[in-house]
């Protein structure tokens, strides 16, 4: 099924493909120092597939520059989270940017700020959705 969203400008749109409900993700809160000053929920799955249409993004690099953060710049509201791991770009994507009537799990809280630089791309590797677009 494909799920359809957008900024709050409108300046990007996003078709998420995924093969199961959204009710199944689960928006995950991270409680890094960089999360905490730019809040966010972001869902993923590694078969779950985003593209992104639009402008110009800002990308800003987290507080390891192991991962960037892709921001509108109409808005300044977060896309996506990724990494290029293998290749391709891998991530999360803000489930801001969906309407309502697409629904979510309930949110979940999450530490990376405890996982070594290896042990992060390792997991985003498993958890992280294909982007293409940004």
């Amino acid at each position: 099924m494909i799920y359809q969203g957008r900024c709050t400008c409108g300046e990007w749109n996003i078709d998420l493909e995924f093969t199961q409900p959204t009710k199944i993700l689960s928006p995950r809160i991270c409680d890094c120092e960089y999360c905490k000053s730019n809040p966010s929920k972001i869902i993923s799955a590694p078969d779950l597939a985003a593209k992104f249409f639009g402008g110009s993004c800002k990308i800003r690099k987290n507080g390891d520059q192991l991962a960037n953060f892709y921001y509108c710049t109409g808005c300044s509201q977060l896309l996506a989270v990724g990494c290029y791991i293998n290749g391709s770009l891998l991530g999360a994507i803000n489930c801001g940017l969906f309407p309502d009537k697409v629904k979510f799990g309930a949110p979940v809280n999450v530490q990376p700020r405890f996982l070594s630089s290896e042990e992060k791309i390792d997991r985003w590797g498993k958890l992280w959705g294909k982007i293409v677009g940004l």
